[in-house]
């Protein structure tokens, strides 16, 4: 095979690479449904398309065997879906770790805006805007493509911001939260809840 193949390979899955991590890279928050959008439909095409490796390899040694030179087309038939299933399985997760990180950095400045409230009213604010301008001037972007805005709930003295992201095509959610009042224990639906590697930061599925 070319040299040349092989940066045209590399070049092809490194940007299909980016297409399923889109949802979990740094970016404006208001491409949040379409970046979902392609990584759900990359999962599944990564799963239908399983079975073209399995020919797409068989057709490439038929074709090494009878000749010199592989197509780009032929070699491009197993190795895409290769892409899409490895990444779509594998690298999705540490990506969703690292978008988790930046989602709670950035939602750093509502907390603090919710509890300079609360020193001042002696009670939580009942929505997110009756911090603004006073305590929070706007609220701040997630600073991940994936994740469309922070949620807020107050829940009696207590409360919590959350913000979602994707798992697995649109039906499973990962689901972060800062609740101080740790309040997602008392919830019988929730089976399993995770450390977010920050005080008071818990996410589950």
């Amino acid at each position: 095979m070319l040299k040349k193949q092989w940066i045209q390979i590399l070049v092809i899955n490194f940007i299909i690479a980016i297409f399923i991590l889109s949802p979990f890279l740094p970016g404006p928050s208001s491409l949040s449904s379409i970046t979902n959008t392609i990584h759900t439909l990359t999962q599944f095409s990564g799963i239908f398309l399983l079975i073209a490796i399995p020919i797409g390899v068989i057709a490439t040694i038929r074709e090494r065997v009878r000749k010199q030179k592989i197509s780009l087309f032929l070699l491009l038939s197993w190795v895409i879906p290769t892409t899409l299933f490895l990444v779509s399985i594998y690298a999705a997760n540490p990506a969703r770790n690292f978008s988790r990180k930046i989602a709670i950095r950035n939602a750093t400045p509502i907390i603090h805006a919710i509890e300079s409230y609360y020193q001042v009213h002696k009670k939580y604010p009942d929505h997110l805007s009756d911090l603004k301008p006073v305590f929070l001037k706007q609220l701040p972007s997630t600073g991940v493509m994936g994740i469309t805005t922070y949620q807020y709930e107050k829940r009696g003295s207590s409360f919590s911001v959350l913000f979602t992201q994707n798992v697995l095509a649109g039906f499973n959610k990962e689901i972060v939260s800062y609740d101080p009042g740790y309040q997602y224990f008392l919830d019988d639906s929730i089976n399993q809840v995770y450390s977010a590697s920050k005080h008071k930061w818990k996410y589950y599925i």
